[in-house]
Parts: C-alpha cells; sequence; structure tokens
C-alpha cells in the first residue's frame, strides 16, 4: 500500500543527458513527505520519476493507483495541458462511487501558479493548502522547495501536506477499490502503427508519447494527424504512410547492417529517408523515443492545414511608417 499518489505534468528527457529540472523537484517533494510520513508511523508514496519509460504503463498505472490512499496532484499550467496527468486523475476517481467521494482523497497543490482567470475552481482548491503562507500562491511551491529564501514556508507547507496525508489515508475505503484506466483523449496527435510484431515497443511509445503531453493511441493504421510507424519487414508497408508520419526501425540480431538494409528498401518502396528513423541498439529506445515522438509532432504542425476562424480578415496586416497609405 502506497500513501499517496505524486501526479504531476512530467517533463521527459529528449535527450540522454537530460535531466528536467520539473522532475527533479517533485522527487525532492517526495523524498521530504517520505521523511515527514514516516515520523507519523505511514508508509511512504508512490513517484513515477519517469527514469525509465514503461513497457506495460496500463498495469503499472492501474497497480499504482488501486493501492495509493490519497492521490496528490501538482498542480501547474503544464498538469491541465498533458494528457498523462490528466489521465491520472481521472483514472484514481474511477474507484469511488461518486466524483464527491473521490475529491475527499484528492489533495490539490500550487506548483506552479497560474493566471488567476484561468481554472479558478482548481486554483482555489490549491490555494487552500498554503492558507497564511503569502509566498505559496505567489510563486508556488515548486519555487518555495527552489529558493532558500523561502525554506521555512516551503517545510511548513509540507508538514501541512503530510498531515492531510496522513488523516485521509486513516479514512481510505478497506479493502481499497480497484481503479480503472480511463482513455481521456478520443482524439488523437499521434497515432503508433506496428507493423513489426513487437507491441512492447508500441505501448513504450504510446506512453513516452502521453508523457511529453501529446496524446496518443495505438491504431491498425496512421491517421490524419502525426504518426509513428513501428516496421521490421518493408513487405508490411503496402502503401507508403501519410507525409506527416515517421517510420521507426528498431534494431535486432542484425544490428545496423539489418538496420541499414532495411532503409534502402523503404526508400525504394517511396518513403523519404528524412522520415525514416532508426535505432540500431534496442537498449537505447527509451532514450532515443521522446526526440523521434517530439520531432514526428513538429513536422505534423509545419504541415498541417490552418483554419482561420470564421469571418476573419484573410489581408496580412502591413506597418508602414510615416507618410504611408493604404492601397
Amino acid at each position: 500500500m502506497y500513501s499517496y499518489y505524486l501526479s504531476y505534468g512530467h517533463a521527459p528527457r529528449l535527450r540522454p543527458e537530460d535531466r528536467p529540472d520539473i522532475d527533479h523537484w517533485a522527487g525532492r517533494l517526495h523524498d521530504a513527505l517520505t521523511a515527514e510520513l514516516a515520523l507519523a508511523g505511514v508508509p511512504g508514496g508512490y513517484y513515477d520519476d519517469l527514469s525509465a519509460p514503461l513497457g506495460d504503463w496500463r498495469g503499472t498505472l492501474k497497480r499504482a493507483l488501486s493501492v495509493s490512499d490519497v492521490f496528490v496532484a501538482l498542480y501547474s499550467p503544464g498538469y491541465f495541458a498533458k494528457a498523462w496527468p490528466l489521465r491520472e486523475l481521472a483514472s484514481f476517481g474511477t474507484r469511488f462511487a461518486d466524483p464527491q467521494a473521490a475529491a475527499r482523497f484528492v489533495l490539490p497543490v500550487l506548483w506552479v501558479p497560474w493566471p488567476r482567470w484561468e481554472r479558478a475552481a482548481e486554483r482555489e482548491a490549491a490555494l487552500r493548502l498554503g492558507a497564511g503562507i503569502s509566498a505559496y500562491a505567489s510563486e508556488g511551491l515548486q519555487a518555495l522547495a527552489r529558493l532558500s529564501m523561502f525554506r521555512a514556508s516551503y517545510h511548513a507547507v509540507v508538514r501541512r501536506l503530510a498531515g492531510r496525508i496522513v488523516a485521509a489515508s486513516r479514512t481510505a475505503p478497506r479493502p481499497a477499490p480497484e481503479a480503472v484506466v480511463v482513455d481521456m483523449f478520443p482524439d488523437p496527435v499521434l497515432t503508433v502503427t506496428d507493423l513489426s510484431g513487437n507491441a512492447a515497443v508500441a505501448e513504450l511509445a504510446v506512453n513516452v508519447a502521453e508523457r511529453l503531453g501529446y496524446p496518443a493511441r495505438l491504431a491498425e493504421r496512421p491517421g490524419p494527424g502525426a504518426g509513428l510507424v513501428l516496421i521490421s519487414d518493408p513487405s508490411a508497408l503496402r502503401t507508403p504512410p501519410p507525409e506527416a508520419t515517421t517510420v521507426l526501425i528498431v534494431g535486432d540480431e542484425r544490428g545496423a547492417r539489418g538496420a541499414a538494409e532495411l532503409t534502402d528498401s523503404l526508400v525504394a518502396a517511396g518513403v523519404a529517408r528524412g522520415r525514416i528513423a532508426v535505432v540500431t541498439d534496442p537498449a537505447r529506445l527509451a532514450d532515443r523515443l521522446p526526440s523521434i515522438i517530439d520531432s514526428a509532432c513538429h513536422a505534423h504542425r509545419r504541415s498541417a492545414p490552418v483554419f482561420p476562424p470564421k469571418g476573419a480578415d484573410s489581408s496580412l496586416p502591413v506597418i508602414g511608417g510615416e507618410g504611408h497609405h493604404d492601397r
């Protein structure tokens, strides 16, 4: 059992040497909470530090949420813009009969502030934790963790949060209800198509995309948006994929030579060489996938059609100096 599940807007590594700031400070908060809870004789919580993206992400998410008493949500602008944390929150809610019952075990934290006129209800809920601590409301808990001048305020909020976790954990339902993983986004930004027979790699690609903030799902064929096709045999690709699709070759026992031969076969079949990504060492796949997926989604945005709002003026504005007149 976990006393809490720590949810936040992940920032996966786009390069192997990256160490995203938000993951570091979320980890520091997890360590501080663990220490406080140990003093009360309460077990620690679940924290996914993204050190190894998950192949069986659905199973891992379901198991962790099902045995966590409390859901600690680190609210930030990125939290509400990404599919992964919103899926975590919605999936935790499936353990309870109604939203009001679930809300008793959700502890929102103002991690990074956002404009007060956006998501007012969520902001109000997160502010309650730091009532009477002005720096919490103006800077957010992440800033309090980073800056030594706010150290006393940071520890005060952490102690308060730990106390609320303890109180909620004591009233959590037993036996713990099982969570159901919720698919939040019917219209994905990225579709992942597996023509390689390696379902684990396809699931891993979906998992990484979600944490990057791109709603993704598995599909039998590439969709109209950004796409990623996993392939091991060029004959499986009967027709060239849409223009915004990246073809990913993951090396096998044949190594770099086999990947090069497969690349040449795909080019001969009509796939542009620039749309082919090759990972010759499967052990490096977790490190390479974030940048491959990010590039695929950016490529789609560059070529995607733009639809101006109805009634928009199609003429371009002109900036001129003195004496300039519209023509």
